[in-house]
């Protein structure tokens, strides 16, 4: 058991995290606007000649992209807003984009660093977390990543996507794990790790199914917070996911493509047997035989060793239990430093599988083709020949 100074410990650390992450969101319109300057630079350094060739169009397409980068702002402040006081961080008073000037800095509107005093003169009760040190260019990455991901979870547009992985997963629990006929009967219970925004569970969960999402990227849970406790009714949010994609663009169009999110609204389906959690999947999942299935997407690649996925996997599933799973194996922490990688081919991950783990493979299909996140305007796409099996838990020996 963890002494107290541990607990505290890890405590700390999640609130430094959460500041990290939500420093980062807050920091978008900063980072977005540099990018875009960036590119103006170079090309307000093109000689007379070249300049008048390109203008007045480029000089367009720089104040649309800013236009959209605003856009993206107001609704990224939406997401802050509603995940202020998630997990343990009710107790500490975060800078949102509205309290942050151009330059990223906390300002009160007049160039003073120090919090705006209150109507009667007093400080805020509670200090601000003034954001001093720019998140890096990998954290601020994962940030313009969780835009896109709302292309591929929640809008009309990424429907595409979702049809070529999340469909095949759903036809094969339908088969191998059916919702009961009697309705006195409890439906089967599924888990979805590495949910990100959570669709996946959320569209298994309409079917009648008790699932859980689970997710251990902030940004993703920053994301799906926001967009699965919207309230009924609300309008749609317009948001333009390829604002900074600068290269492969057939036309300046498709980079300035805005969607509309979400295409359908968690809060005006009823659906009873949803649920998302936060955390490391090997750490949050450790009570043994609790799930009927789970079903992994893009998941299994972004182990550090993948045979702690497929043991926790084997051991909270009941026994004759199912494992549904559709991905690459484009390891995450490949080429990392100082991360740790094991990197398997699907021959050596499925050795394990059947006959070092005792599943049963029920089946298989190979080059089942999938985009993730693709511009699907982009004159350069990314296809997966992915890998969709089912595997079944032995079940219990007769007595």
């Amino acid at each position: 058991m963890a002494d107290r100074g541990e607990v505290v410990l890890d405590v700390e650390e999640e609130q430094r995290h959460f500041q990290d992450v939500f420093r980062a969101f807050a920091f978008y319109c900063v980072y977005a606007n540099r990018r875009i300057d960036t590119a103006d630079a170079y090309i307000k350094s093109l000689s007379p000649r070249h300049l008048a060739m390109l203008e007045p169009r480029i000089g367009d397409r720089q104040k649309a992209l800013k236009r959209a980068v605003a856009i993206n702002l107001e609704f990224i402040k939406n997401v802050l807003r509603s995940c202020k006081d998630m997990f343990v961080n009710s107790s500490t008073s975060y800078e949102t984009p509205d309290d942050c000037s151009q330059t990223g800095e906390a300002s009160n509107g007049r160039g003073s660093q120090a919090p705006a005093p209150a109507a009667n003169g007093s400080r805020p009760p509670r200090q601000r977390q003034h954001f001093k040190k720019e998140p890096s260019a990998f954290t601020m990455d994962k940030v313009v990543t969780t835009l896109k991901q709302f292309y591929r979870d929640w809008s009309k547009e990424g429907e595409g996507e979702r049809k070529a992985c999340y469909s095949p997963l759903i036809e094969e629990l339908e088969k191998y794990c059916p919702l009961p006929t009697d309705d006195n009967e409890e439906p089967p219970s599924v888990l979805v790790p590495g949910a990100g925004l959570g669709r996946l569970a959320f569209e298994i969960a309409r079917r009648g199914y008790v699932c859980q999402g689970n997710e251990f990227s902030l940004h993703m849970l920053f994301g799906s917070n926001f967009i699965i406790n919207r309230p009924e009714g609300a309008s749609p949010i317009t948001i333009h996911p390829w604002a900074l994609q600068f290269c492969n663009n057939l036309c300046t169009a498709d980079q300035l493509a805005g969607i509309s999110i979400p295409d359908v609204a968690p809060s005006s389906c009823s659906v009873a047997g949803f649920s998302m959690s936060a955390g490391d999947f090997l750490e949050v999942y450790q009570e043994p035989e609790c799930f009927n299935c789970v079903v992994t997407c893009f998941f299994v690649d972004t182990a550090h060793n993948p045979l702690d996925y497929i043991e926790c996997i084997h051991k909270i599933l009941v026994p004759g239990g199912f494992w549904i799973n559709l991905g690459p194996l484009l390891w995450h922490w490949a080429d990392v430093q100082d991360e740790v990688s094991i990197e398997l081919s699907y021959e050596d991950l499925r050795h394990v599988i059947t006959d070092k783990i005792g599943f049963t493979m029920l089946k298989e299909e190979m080059n089942v083709r999938s985009g993730y996140i693709q511009n699907p305007a982009s004159m350069l796409k990314t296809i997966y020949d992915c890998v969709l099996f089912v595997a079944q838990k032995p079940p219990a020996a007769a007595s």
